[in-house]
């Protein structure tokens, strides 16, 4: 893959391949561009996107980063290219911005993952989470739930997922008066019906806080 960054901070990306040359059996190396729907959150470029002598902070190619290969943007908007044998190249966003430089890291402690300098001129370490998946473009993450989920929505203001679901429980017959024979049932053989929950999911914790 053969990656460029225009003059508006946009990425481009073209995959190489073999075409048959126009004279004789030998082939030449062409490149065709890969669609890329993800747009630069900052046009134009900034004091942490340019070095002293006035040239572009070059990408970085990363070989090993949580198991992918990738390349980072530094700069005021900096991002992620992440590629993995079975995906095409995927555009992530950081976090943290601006970033000033990223290089990779692996130590006992901070394994196949990276070193970088904030704004502030300060040295981090991070991780991509491995409980994580990438290839999509979107940074998802699987939780089981044990349940069937109808619907989820997302309140900002408490960082917290709305999920309602529902499950199957065995049904008995209620107390009642009118029906004192109800409370000597004895089978162990009881239907099941649809039970609905409400849940509240943390989204810095990724658990339920309520229900």
């Amino acid at each position: 893959m053969t990656k460029l960054r225009s003059m508006l901070n946009n990425v481009i990306i073209y995959q190489p391949y073999q075409s048959p040359a126009s004279n004789g059996p030998d082939t030449t190396l062409s490149f065709l561009k890969m669609p890329n729907p993800h747009f630069t959150r900052t046009c134009l470029p900034s004091l942490y996107d340019e070095r002293e002598d006035g040239s572009r902070e070059p990408m970085r190619a990363l070989n090993d980063v949580a198991g992918y290969s990738a390349v980072f943007l530094p700069g005021e908007a900096p991002t992620f290219i992440i590629k993995s044998a079975s995906c095409p190249p995927q555009l992530i966003n950081t976090r943290e911005k601006p970033v000033q430089s990223l290089t990779s890291l692996h130590t006992k402690k901070c394994e196949k993952g990276v070193a970088y300098i904030d704004h502030q001129g300060s040295i981090k370490f991070a991780q991509l989470p491995a409980e994580c998946q990438y290839h999509t473009g979107w940074v998802t993450r699987k939780i089981a739930f044990g349940e069937d989920i109808h619907a989820l929505d997302h309140h900002e203001p408490t960082a917290t997922h709305i999920i309602g679901v529902s499950r199957m429980v065995d049904f008995k017959l209620p107390e009642d008066e009118t029906h004192p024979e109800w409370a000597t049932e004895t089978t162990s053989f009881l239907p099941q019906v649809e039970q609905g929950t409400v849940k509240l999911l943390d989204h810095g914790t990724w658990s339920i806080i309520d229900e």
